[in-house]
């Protein structure tokens, strides 16, 4: 049987006639993030190449309401479309009233600082990019960003958050004799 040592003065001289310590690598510890985090800071990064304004934390909440989607999608082409139908309010009636004028603009401004690698000018290309443009506008409306900005932003939050108790009012009286019924919730 060998018997091993634990006291320090053989622990030096193993470590001194040893193998030669490996320096830290940083690279081993960069796939511990989850992959919401890594899609987050992702989402983070095209915010700020694609210079949509606001706030990020409420962007990203609202982005990634679209959960698996989000794999498919051009997220510099969400972003805008994002920015475009925030400033419309997230109303697609107020989108159908000037929409023609509205993605022209859009467009120049895009095609001045084209991030696609095909050209926008060709007539087929930009078909298909206002199409995949009006695609998005549909995806984001079904989320109904309008009502989650509002539980984002508070508009709906009661400042003093207390909970009513149930109040007996001059003349109010419980219902008495209800009939149950098998769709009845357990009370």
């Amino acid at each position: 049987m060998l018997k091993m040592s634990l006291t320090l003065a053989t622990f030096n001289k193993k470590k001194e006639t040893g193998q030669r310590i490996a320096p830290f690598d940083r690279r081993r510890f960069k796939g511990g993030r989850k992959k919401e985090e890594l899609l987050i800071e992702e989402i983070k990064r095209e915010i700020d190449n694609a210079k949509i304004g606001g706030n990020k934390e409420i962007i990203v909440n609202h982005l990634l309401l679209l959960k698996d989607k989000l794999r498919y999608l051009n997220f510099y082409l969400l972003l805008v479309v994002y920015d475009y139908y925030g400033k419309r309010n997230f109303d697609l009636e107020v989108v159908f009233e000037n929409f023609d004028n509205d993605f022209k603009n859009l467009m120049e401004g895009i095609l001045k600082d084209n991030p696609y690698t095909g050209d926008l000018n060709n007539p087929l290309n930009k078909h298909k990019f206002r199409q995949d443009f009006i695609i998005y506008l549909f995806l984001l409306d079904s989320l109904d960003l309008l009502e989650t900005s509002r539980d984002f932003y508070g508009d709906n939050f009661d400042e003093d958050n207390t909970i009513v108790e149930n109040e007996q009012y001059e003349g109010a009286i419980d219902y008495e004799g209800f009939e149950e019924d098998e769709y009845m919730q357990d009370l």
